[in-house]
């Protein structure tokens, strides 16, 4: 069957909608010696320069790439002038990649909930199985699966009216359609409960299949990221992060929803971005104050 990221791309351009993607917003960036900074109306984020692998281009951005993928920033080329391109791009060619004397990150404050935690392969799977398990991606991999059995069931009728009709020397309708439909038992009825019984598999090993999925890519994320310390400071401004010199701040406006899962919570960003808070990083006095904070903040926690 298909892939369950093709599967899937159609609900995650949904997703995408839904977050706000087409909604237009006023973005900052800020560039200089120390790094890139972002800002955009309920969050901001800064990357030192070291944390920056290389600078990709489309026709219309330029790409300030993460070596961990997490993410990567896109500048469009329509905010600077090509003289201003070609400025930026020599300018960064000697400094991406460049080890950094960096300041440590700055002490919480006295009233804000600070902890930190190493991420590992099973904090990443657990949030790519709260995403394959949200209701749109399900209903799209269902669909997906019975339009393939379709078109798959459909495939051979098709094809053999298609050679009928480019046959030159091809019989005619009168007599060719009694062939064909002694022949349609064969060339639909066989096909399509083969097919159906393959998509009846796959639909009742979905879940599985998608714990499977959700734990390689958990580890495929892993390898990728680096393994410092993930840092947190949360108080009623907003949600603080470090990794390494990276920040990100979230005010609380900026965040949409708070997904409990077992082991973690997912913290919903607006325009598509989650926050994975494993659980195992806070004793329950402070797991009861971050519950609280959400709960005070996050309309829909």
């Amino acid at each position: 069957m298909a892939d369950p990221s093709l599967a899937d791309a159609a609900a995650h351009a949904k997703a995408l909608r839904a977050a706000g993607f087409e909604t237009p917003i006023l973005l900052h960036y800020v560039i200089e010696a120390d790094g890139l900074t972002t800002r955009e109306p309920q969050r901001e984020s800064v990357t030192p320069w070291s944390q920056i692998s290389r600078l990709d281009e489309g026709r219309d951005h330029l790409f300030f790439v993460l070596p961990s993928q997490e993410e990567t920033v896109a500048l469009p080329k329509r905010a600077i002038s090509a003289g201003q391109i070609d400025t930026l791009r020599r300018w960064l060619e000697q400094r991406i990649g460049v080890t950094q004397l960096l300041p440590e990150p700055p002490a919480p404050p006295e009233n804000a909930l600070s902890f930190e935690v190493v991420m590992e392969p099973k904090d990443w799977a657990a949030h790519v199985a709260w995403y394959q398990d949200l209701p749109a991606l399900r209903r799209s991999r269902q669909w997906g699966i019975i339009r393939n059995w379709l078109l798959a069931s459909l495939a051979v009728p098709i094809l053999t009216i298609a050679a009928w009709a480019l046959d030159t020397e091809r019989l005619p309708v009168s007599l060719s359609l009694p062939i064909f439909w002694a022949l349609f038992p064969s060339f639909f009825w066989k096909p399509a409960l083969a097919f159906g019984v393959l998509a009846a598999l796959r639909l009742a090993f979905d879940r599985p299949l998608m714990r499977w999925f959700a734990g390689h890519s958990g580890a495929m994320l892993y390898k990728s990221t680096r393994k410092t310390p993930n840092r947190f400071m949360v108080d009623d401004s907003g949600i603080l992060t470090f990794k390494g010199a990276a920040t990100t701040f979230v005010k609380w406006p900026g965040v949409i929803g708070l997904a409990r899962r077992p082991e973690h919570w997912l913290v919903r960003i607006s325009r598509g971005s989650t926050l994975i808070v494993p659980r195992r990083a806070l004793d329950p006095a402070q797991a009861e104050r971050f519950e609280a904070l959400c709960s005070r903040h996050v309309q829909r926690a």
